[in-house]
């Protein structure tokens, strides 16, 4: 009995791999499966469909983020390209049992999924094999007599022209190696234009198809020492940008503590010695400010204790005391309005207790008072103070 297609096609897949020989099970999954993937892409399935077999026999399920090799990941879905295959081919019967596993194998969710309805399409489009007759019925005809005749032997369709057999090619053996020279041109160029993660997928592709690879592990070495530089210069950076933030809020106990820190991981770094001048800069205009504001108040505090002392010389009649000490006092803090008024309370008693320098002493009186209203502006008059000394004040 003639093969089906079904058999022709396996009896095609034991051929190569007698051809092939211990080439194709010495490989990985992977390189099996990478093998196959590119032969299939480029309309040679019977090249490719051979390795995706292989690589079925060591990694049976589809994985979608399957991981060959470091920290490389590749969409693993064999069932997906043999379909592709089958159905090309016009193997109803295999297209059909390998869709069913692409689907099963959650082709739709991978970035084969528009591809896979493409070939769904023609898959639906095939004509599914008739089965083969096996008995035909005898022909109607009319009996000559009582009894009928005997059934006539069954017939058998006559068998289909033989089909000629591809012609299976062996993979060349120099493919792994052009791939490899691609990466690792890739990689190089990654690496030159700062994509370090380009050139990290492309080293991993290399080694994927030849781990000892040692122009690939010399880049693999260099990725990895700058990926880590580049860590700890934005670490670093984060830190530095953490000690600006606490000089421009004013804490610069914090910020001096941070780089304190630095300093001690990093103490050639220009970046962290500018910061920590910034800081002595910072803290010695704060010292000079805080100088200054006590040096302020203790100033206020002799005002206060000045105007006490010229208030108690004034109410204890000491006018010639008031007057010595208000103007001495007034050198130093000249916008006291209550300096300028009790002295000019002070020449006003006098003017009125002594004839002698009357005119002159009231003309003080009323500049003093002038003075205080100008300071004060709306004076609020403090009590026990003459009502003729008001008048002069109200009048100046």
């Amino acid at each position: 009995m003639k093969l089906s297609v079904c058999a022709r096609v396996v009896s095609l897949f034991l051929l190569f791999f007698l051809t092939l020989g211990q080439t194709v099970y010495a490989m990985e999954w992977f390189e099996a499966y990478a093998k196959g993937q590119k032969s299939v892409d480029h309309g040679k399935c019977s090249e490719g469909v051979p390795f995706i077999l292989q690589a079925l026999q060591e990694k049976p399920k589809t994985d979608l983020k399957a991981r060959p090799y470091g920290t490389f990941t590749l969409e693993y879905i064999p069932y997906f390209y043999l379909a592709k295959c089958a159905v090309d081919g016009g193997d109803y019967e295999s297209a059909q049992k390998y869709m069913k596993a692409a689907e099963a194998g959650s082709v739709y969710a991978s970035s084969k999924a528009a591809e896979f309805d493409e070939i769904k399409t023609k898959f639906l489009a095939m004509k599914k094999p008739a089965k083969p007759a096996t008995e035909v019925p005898p022909p109607t005809t009319t009996p000559t007599n009582s009894q009928t005749n005997p059934p006539e032997k069954q017939v058998q369709p006559p068998p289909p022209p033989p089909t000629q057999e591809k012609q299976v090619e062996v993979p060349k053996k120099d493919t792994s190696a052009e791939m490899i020279q691609r990466y690792l041109g890739e990689a190089n160029a990654s690496l030159r234009s700062g994509n370090l993660s380009g050139a990290k997928d492309a080293v991993n592709r290399v080694l994927m198809l030849d781990p000892n690879n040692a122009e690939a592990r010399s880049l693999l070495a260099n990725i990895t020492q700058r990926e880590r530089s580049e860590t700890e210069q934005e670490d670093l950076q984060g830190k530095i940008n953490s000690v600006r933030n606490a000089i421009r809020s004013g804490d610069l106990a914090s910020a001096e503590s941070q780089v304190a820190t630095l300093k001690a991981q990093y103490p050639s770094n220009s970046s962290i010695s500018s910061l920590s001048q910034e800081i002595q800069k910072k803290k010695d205009q704060q010292q000079a400010r805080d100088e200054q504001q006590q040096a302020k108040d203790q100033q206020a505090e002799m005002n206060r204790m000045m105007e006490k002392q010229v208030l108690s010389a004034y109410y204890s009649g000491q006018y010639p005391a008031v007057i010595q000490m208000a103007e001495k006092n007034l050198k130093d803090n000249p916008n006291s309005w209550k300096l300028h008024f009790y002295l000019g309370c002070a020449y006003t008693a006098l003017s009125m207790l002594e004839s002698e320098d009357k005119e002159d002493r009231l003309q003080r009186a009323r500049e003093s008072f002038r003075k205080a209203k100008s300071i004060a502006g709306n004076v609020s008059l403090p009590p026990l103070i003459s009502p003729k000394i008001v008048e002069v004040f109200r009048n100046s």
